[in-house]
């Protein structure tokens, strides 16, 4: 339990370094699929 959990600790620090790096362009991802999906009202 402890390896799974160390291994979870891991993955869950990268997901969120990765989810800051993102920050830079997520306002022009957010903006282009909240267009794509004003296009596509259904």
């Amino acid at each position: 339990q402890v390896v799974c959990g160390n291994f979870f600790v891991q993955l869950f620090s990268i997901a969120v370094s990765l989810a800051l790096e993102e920050e830079k362009w997520s306002d022009s991802k957010w903006e282009i699929l909240l267009h794509g999906t004003s296009r596509h009202p259904s």
